[in-house]
């Protein structure tokens, strides 16, 4: 007994117990149903600890989120080693803030209040998460539920941050039953569950979001290595490849194909793309195909002469004996539709890699930027900063570049802009074969059942398929194959509450906490 005891109150075995339970609840192993006591061995940690000092407190809570982090991200190392460190070390000092302000509410005022606490900044975390320079926002608790779409049907309303606030009530539910062995909380658990899981049945019905029409798309996945291939190989023989695959699996009846990210890697201008070699060598053979519209994914670039001054953030001088001649580099689309090119460049950017936080204010730090790859673009990036769907033809699409596909709200503007289906194209095989794609893939599940849209997906490699409206994979591929899908997806005119008013929760939560903050020095909260 008194073993039991020791080993319950070790506060590294309850740090790995929960990093375990987060992993196992998490895709690709997915026993989703498990993230309800994940949580409870952090929560036991912080009640033996919140009365020891500050930095022995922070070290436990640290050395558990950043096992978390790495037992669920740790692939990002086959990308960039130096990047992978940082992002673990910096994302798990992030997660461990909240709780550092749950143990200061809970030594000054009532535990109870302190729980509250931890609701409001874990998710003011994630909110402001999604939207520094700094973002990461790949372990937000509301993602795990991509294992299990059925369940989280409700999404339409609340997108993941519905699913972080369930997560962080469960597991305090069933603490709270624990240690005051009160069965009364795991009742409410189980209703709470219940009533969601019935909700989620009700509203999964496709009756409340009929179809007004139909697209036929087709999805390219050219499967070309990152590191051996996709940078080194000749531009115009994978574009050939590519045009070849592509007429292997067109039918008259394909409206539009998908290429994927970065398909196109020599740099198009963005202000004269029409006169770049490969969209004229795609028109030309769209020309065969004048019904056809394609959504390609390329490496933009824009040009900047004569201008002494830095014109913006991400421009880059070519050389110092070009003293006015500048460039800014893009993680490009391009839609080929009729006779016209329309284009969007990436605007969620990874740090690090696409992005070097704060540049604006520290410059220097542009000299860090992380190379995948040595001919890949790397370093801070041009970015779009609209909202406008493509449109092609009588019809129009969300246009996803990746990493961007993780951003709910940023996807539920361009549908309330009046997108008809969830376009993404991507490159996963900078990880390998590893859970990273297959997490990737997975959450974009949810950006379906936000916004009640259908999802076609184009990757270089990695998972390339279809995702219906209620979040389920109608068709995908294998990962290491060259291969292309084709599917008639349905649209509809449905907007959803998520699409009309995105991560309220999370507004809310973070004007709930900046207002405890505020008023709890002056006394006005009774413990």
């Amino acid at each position: 007994m008194q073993s039991s005891i020791k080993i319950v109150s070790n506060k590294y075995f309850l740090a790995v117990l929960s990093a375990l339970l987060f992993l196992l609840a998490w895709e690709p192993i997915g026993i989703t149903p498990l993230i309800f006591i994940a949580m409870v061995p952090l929560l036991h940690l912080h009640h033996i600890s919140y009365k020891l000092g500050g930095w022995r407190y922070f070290a436990h809570l640290y050395f558990a989120f950043l096992l978390i982090n790495i037992f669920i991200t740790w692939w990002v190392w086959n990308s960039t080693a130096w990047g992978a460190v940082t992002m673990l070390v910096l994302n798990s000092l992030f997660m461990t803030f909240p709780w550092m302000l749950f143990r200061f509410l809970h030594k000054i005022h009532s535990y109870r209040l302190a729980l509250i606490g931890l609701v409001l900044f874990w998710i003011s975390y994630e909110h402001v998460h999604h939207r520094w320079d700094l973002s990461w926002p790949w372990l937000s608790f509301g993602n795990v539920f991509s294992g299990l779409p059925s369940f989280v049907q409700w999404y339409e309303f609340t997108g993941i941050f519905g699913g972080t606030l369930l997560v962080l009530l469960i597991n305090i539910f069933l603490y709270t039953g624990i240690r005051q062995r009160n069965s009364f909380y795991f009742y409410l658990s189980s209703g709470v569950l219940t009533i969601l899981f019935a909700w989620s049945a009700f509203l999964s019905n496709p009756a409340r979001f009929p179809a007004t029409g139909n697209i036929n798309i087709t999805c390219l996945q050219p499967n070309y290595d990152a590191y051996t291939e996709k940078f080194t190989l000749p531009p115009s023989q994978m574009m050939r490849e590519m045009l070849q695959l592509s007429d292997s699996s067109i039918t008259d009846s394909t409206e539009i194909m998908l290429w994927p990210e970065t398909a196109l890697v020599d740099n198009i201008d963005i202000d004269e793309p029409m006169i770049d070699y490969q969209i004229q060598m795609l028109r030309n053979w769209k020309s065969k195909h004048p019904k056809l519209s394609l959504f390609v994914g390329a490496d933009g670039q824009k040009i900047y002469q004569n201008t002494i001054k830095k014109p913006e953030p991400a421009a880059r001088k070519y050389s110092s004996s070009h003293s006015n001649l500048w460039y800014v580099l893009y993680n490009s689309s391009f839609m080929l539709s009729g006779d016209s090119v329309s284009q969007y460049h990436k605007s969620k950017l990874v740090p690090g890699t696409e992005i070097m936080p704060f540049i604006s204010y520290l410059p220097f730090l542009e000299e860090l930027a992380v190379g995948l790859d040595e001919n890949s673009t790397t370093g801070t990036l041009g970015t779009s900063n609209n909202y406008n769907p493509i449109n092609f033809e009588q019809h129009s699409l969300v246009p996803a570049i990746c990493y961007e596909s993780i951003y709910g709200q940023h996807l539920a503007r361009f549908v309330r802009n009046g997108a008809q289906f969830i376009a993404i194209i991507t490159n996963d095989a900078w990880w390998g074969n590893t859970p990273g794609y297959k997490q990737h893939f997975s959450y974009a599940r949810l950006r379906a059942i936000e916004n009640r849209k259908w999802v076609a997906r184009s990757a270089n490699t990695g998972i390339s398929g279809f995702i219906n409206s209620k979040g389920e994979v109608v068709q995908q591929s294998e990962y290491d194959t060259k291969t292309a899908l084709s599917q008639r997806i349905e649209i509809n005119e449905t907007s959803t509450f998520y699409t009309r008013h995105g991560d309220f929760i999370g507004r809310a939560a973070l004007f709930s906490a900046l207002l405890l903050l505020i008023l709890l020095p002056t006394g006005r909260i009774p413990k």
